[in-house]
């Protein structure tokens, strides 16, 4: 557990041209807000604003897959965006098959330029995104 939390004020002190100057600061969290963030499944990996994890077998088996990564959670960011919504199962990003959250970051790593991405929603409507990184 943390000694500060979203909400809490603090004292920082800087060395700033051989001075020190303090500054009250008030914590936020990473969204920027002063609530407590809620714990996250660590199955879960945050990509480009959205919470992704392995697509459940039972789900792959009624859309027809064999792989899949599923968007858990959307924010803002790269992914909605796009388009993409909540329940959306990548299956394919620049035709590389998506097996586990871990694939996006290894396939967007040294992206330059456009991005397609492939994939599924639970009501079994494929769809495509592209976006620019």
């Amino acid at each position: 557990m943390s000694k500060y939390r979203p909400g809490n004020s603090i004292k920082v002190t800087v060395l700033r041209d051989s001075k020190e100057r303090v500054f009250n600061v008030t914590l936020r969290n990473k969204d920027g807000n002063m609530e407590l963030s809620k714990k996250r499944d660590p199955a879960t990996k945050d990509v480009f604003g959205a919470f992704l994890a392995a697509a459940h077998k039972t789900e792959l088996n009624e859309l027809d897959l064999d792989h899949g990564v599923k968007v858990v959670r959307i924010k803002n960011g790269k992914l909605r965006s796009s388009g993409i919504r909540e329940g959306f199962i990548i299956t394919k990003i620049d035709k590389q098959e998506i097996i586990a959250p871990e694939d996006i970051n290894r396939v967007l790593s040294d992206k330059k330029g456009g991005v397609l991405i492939e994939g599924v929603y639970p009501n079994g409507m494929k769809a495509y995104y592209g976006y620019g990184i």
